[in-house]
Formats: C-alpha cells, structure tokens, sequence
C-alpha cells in the first residue's frame, strides 16, 4: 500500500471508527494489539492509528519516547502472537505527523486466505 498522505489520514480520522478503521490512545499491551490485527486480518483489512482519542477524534499523538516500544507492541504481535504471522503493508509501522504530534499506523492487508489466530481469538 502506498504511504497514507496527510489529506488521507486526515480523512480516516475524522471518519470515526469502523470496521476497518480502530484508534487508541496510546499502545495496548502486544495480546490486546495481536487480538485486534488479528480481526482486521480475518476480515478485510484496516487501519490502526495509535495517537488518536477515540471518543472525539482527537489527535493526541504518540511521545517521542514512546515511539519505539510502540512499533515494537506492533511487530511483537504481528511477528509472534498471531499464528501465522501477519505481513503488515508495508512491513513496519508507519510515523505520520499531524499538526506537530506523531501517529503510528499500522496497516493491515486484506485477508488472502489465511486464518489468523491470537491466543484462543481468531
């Protein structure tokens, strides 16, 4: 998938939460993130945007030192937790910055035949 533009990102925010689209705050712990990528594997694809509230769309963003250990939760349960793995697109998580605060998206393709399992969660 091609690098969300500004405009996009904007767009999926204001938006609200789908099916396709989830927000969080900051990062859950990597059993609750592999349970919800898991979902959006087994479904047709979607967004995460962690750095924004969910109840009012608000751009909170992510703090510079908590960036790391933010793709870090990600990649832990793309890589580890879900069986079989999850190949995000693209791979890692990406950095936006809206209006001076940093977002981390992590894009998750459409199921391609695989069931995805987290723990005892498909």
């Amino acid at each position: 998938m091609a690098r969300l533009t500004e405009l996009a990102l904007r767009r999926l925010i204001k938006g609200g939460e789908t099916t396709t689209v989830e927000f969080k705050k900051g990062s859950p712990w990597p059993v609750d993130m592999a349970e919800r990528l898991c979902g959006m594997a087994n479904a047709q694809g979607g967004v995460i945007i962690i750095g924004v509230e969910d109840s009012e769309r608000k751009i909170v963003g992510v703090p510079d030192a908590r960036i790391a250990l933010t793709k870090d939760v990600i990649l832990r349960a793309v890589r580890q937790i879900i069986k079989p793995a999850l190949v995000l697109d693209p791979p890692e998580p990406e950095v936006y910055e809206i209006d001076g605060k940093q977002l981390i998206v992590a894009t998750v393709p459409p199921n391609n035949g695989f069931v995805y399992q987290s723990g005892s969660a498909f």
